[in-house]
This record gives structure tokens, C-alpha cells and sequence, in this order.
């Protein structure tokens, strides 16, 4: 039979209380076979990849760098406002319980072209989560990369809302890419 042992700290003056719940129900907490700190909401110990299981965060967590493109548009004038559309993902790049990673990225050519892009999460009020980008000037990019939680089917369409302010040319482009999902499992 193991024992169990408590043991203070001879520099420490603190008292270490071990309370239970308000509870009718008996619990039992197992205590891992390993030496270490136990983190809990008020540790400041760091928590590493090798800390999880392996099977506890999703191989699929990034595609790649550029990732697979969803959206694309480049400006043929003239250039209607706002051009409005969507996407959606299928159930195997948005599984339910994950964040869905998303990159926008905005490109302005050799015109000095303002152009702007909004993705929206099921809406386009811009109410719900998203991204938006907006740029002015010659030879000008933007790029962001957002999460987007995923709780039910409906997460997984996307609005969006681009266009272009000010003349352009056939240089300047919007594009959304889908770089994978990030799911962490117990």
C-alpha cells in the first residue's frame, strides 16, 4: 500500500489549509505518478506542449503558411460597393469544438487604389466574431489571421463584405485563406 505524506516547508511561516467542497457526494482526486508542480488558476508555472497527452491537441492545427485559398477577387472596373458573398467550410476543416484559423490578406498594385475586405462569422453587421481590413496607397498589403470558434454547423458559413473606394486597377486583389483548425480534446 502507498502512503501518503505531508511535509511543510521549514523556511515558510504560511499555513497550507486542505479544504473539501460543500458536497453529498464523495469525490476522490488521484494524484499523477509523477514529481512535478500541480498548475492550478493561480500558478504561474508555464504549461508546455509536453504536458498534454499525446492525443490532446489536434495534428491538424496548421496547413501551411499560405494555406488553401477560399476567397479570392481581383478589381475589374468598375468596381461595384459592397460586393457581398460567403463560404463555407466543410465538416472536416471545421469540426465542432474548434477554433478555425483564417488569414485575410489585401494587396494593393501600382494604383493608389482604396480598397476594403470585412469577413464575418454567419453575419455581415459585423455583430458577430470576424476580420476586417482596409488599405490605401501604392503597393500596399495587409494580412491578419484570425480564430473562429466553431459551436454548431452555422459557424461555419462566412460573410463577406469587400470593395473598392477609389478607382483601381486590375493589380489590386482580396484574398481568404483557410489554414486548418485547432481542437483540444480531454
Amino acid at each position: 500500500m502507498s502512503k501518503v505524506q505531508l511535509q511543510g516547508n521549514a523556511s515558510g511561516t504560511g499555513i497550507f489549509t486542505i479544504a473539501s467542497p460543500n458536497s453529498n457526494t464523495d469525490r476522490t482526486q488521484t494524484l499523477p505518478d509523477a514529481s512535478g508542480t500541480l498548475l492550478n488558476t493561480g500558478s504561474t508555472a508555464v504549461i508546455t506542449p509536453s504536458m498534454f497527452a499525446a492525443n490532446a491537441i489536434s495534428t491538424n492545427t496548421y496547413t501551411s503558411a499560405a494555406g488553401t485559398l477560399k476567397f479570392a477577387y481581383g478589381n475589374a472596373p468598375p468596381d461595384q460597393q459592397p460586393i457581398l458573398t460567403s463560404f463555407t467550410l466543410s465538416a472536416a476543416e471545421a469540426p465542432i469544438g474548434s477554433y478555425v484559423v483564417l488569414t485575410l490578406w489585401i494587396s494593393s498594385g501600382n494604383s493608389s487604389g482604396q480598397q476594403y475586405c470585412y469577413v464575418d462569422q454567419k453575419s455581415y453587421q459585423g455583430s458577430s466574431p470576424g476580420m476586417y481590413g482596409y488599405i490605401t496607397g501604392w503597393y500596399w498589403n495587409i494580412k491578419q489571421t484570425t480564430l473562429f470558434y466553431i459551436s454548431d454547423a452555422s459557424d461555419r458559413t462566412f460573410q463577406i463584405a469587400h470593395g473598392t473606394i477609389v478607382a483601381s486597377n486590375n493589380n489590386d486583389a482580396r484574398y481568404v485563406y483557410y489554414n486548418g483548425y485547432i481542437k483540444v480534446t480531454q
